[in-house]
């Protein structure tokens, strides 16, 4: 049985977006950058708060505490490079 020039259509179709998907997905870098912020302010934000509930009488183990304080004070520095605040 002979392929159809609808099958053969539709395996080149096939082929050719495997051989796209194997790229990855592309995006600009402002992008790129704008989502690396957003991550960076969502982990300090989260890092403040388990502080901010330690001393409030919410358990933390004493070398996450300081940790936090250190990563926190590392976020702060990488921050504004991407175009942020320290707020």
């Amino acid at each position: 049985m002979r392929k159809s020039d609808v099958d053969k259509e539709i395996e080149r179709m096939i082929k050719s977006r495997e051989k796209d998907m194997g790229k990855g997905l592309e995006i600009d870098f402002d992008t790129a950058d704008r989502i690396t912020l957003l991550n960076l302010q969502d982990q300090r934000k989260y890092l403040k708060k388990d502080l901010k509930d330690h001393k409030k009488g919410k358990y933390l183990h004493p070398e996450d505490e300081v940790r936090n304080a250190e990563i926190i004070a590392a976020l702060e520095l990488l921050i504004p490079y991407y175009g942020g605040t320290n707020d």
